[in-house]
């Protein structure tokens, strides 16, 4: 989804908010990538089986 939206914007380069020195909000695109993230998985199911241990 990151690569998505730089590709969109024509962003070049995407960093870690933390590990940069300058930092322009007009480029954070953080709450887009989690608004269209919650888009695409609104409807996910996830589905887990238990089985029980063999016996030793």
């Amino acid at each position: 989804m990151i690569t998505k939206i730089a590709s969109e914007r024509k962003i070049d380069l995407i960093l870690n908010r933390d590990s940069s020195v300058i930092f322009l909000p007009h480029l954070n695109i953080s709450d887009e990538v989690l608004t269209r993230l919650n888009e695409r998985t609104k409807n996910a199911r996830i589905e887990v089986e238990i089985k029980k241990p063999a016996a030793q």
